[in-house]
């Protein structure tokens, strides 16, 4: 992190993770193609691939510590990482810890969501401004099967062009206006957790006197 803040400046960097339970095991291949455009768009990035559900492959970890940009490790210390100047978005499944902690780091969420609560935690902060969701990444069904809508209209194309192209111009716009745009919402957002955090009533109350008791 140290050396991507120096070599290529503050926000900067994009942290993969999708925790430790969570990985797209139908089709593992949307790893590597949000790996090749990390890399063909020159984007340093940080690679945390622990998971119970999937063994992530050998030549994904040699093909992400070869590159200029990438380094995979099995598991990162994330809260630090997403409170380090060079951070400047998180690749994650949208779990309830993984969103709390980006919210309380100020750091846009690019969520590929996959089960519980995690389509509603992605759903929260783009009504906030405060991240995006990545389309053509939910494209779980099987070859030759018809092609799904979206709500907002989008057609879940799926293909690897699809895919590699969505994260393109992804990677390559929150470099710019959205990076800054999801940045502002995100620190709004924490603003208001803030907030609801110290002037909440009965909730809040009940985890104080929770934090008493243990």
């Amino acid at each position: 992190m140290d050396k991507t803040l120096k070599s290529h400046g503050p926000k900067s960097l994009v942290y993969v993770s999708f925790g430790s339970a969570w990985f797209p095991f139908a089709r593992p291949e949307i790893v590597h193609y949000l790996v090749d455009t990390l890399i063909s768009t020159s984007t340093p990035f940080l690679f945390a691939y622990a998971t119970e559900l999937f063994p992530v492959s050998a030549d994904m970890i040699a093909k992400v510590s070869s590159s200029e940009f990438g380094m995979a490790v099995q598991i990162a210390p994330q809260v630090q990482v997403l409170n380090h100047p060079a951070c400047l978005a998180f690749v994650s499944h949208c779990g309830a810890n993984s969103t709390a902690e980006a919210i309380l780091a100020g750091i846009p969420i690019a969520g590929i969501p996959f089960a519980a609560d995690q389509g509603e935690c992605i759903e929260i902060l783009k009504k906030y401004k405060a991240g995006v969701d990545i389309k053509q990444a939910k494209c779980f069904f099987g070859q030759g099967e018809k092609p799904k809508v979206l709500y907002d209209g989008t057609e879940l194309i799926g293909t690897e062009e699809a895919i590699k192209a969505e994260l393109v111009e992804l990677w390559t716009q929150m470099k710019g206006d959205l990076g800054k745009e999801l940045a502002a919402g995100m620190a709004e957002l924490r603003q208001l957790c803030d907030k609801s955090c110290h002037e909440g009533g009965g909730s809040r109350q009940g985890m104080l006197d929770l934090a008493k008791y243990w």
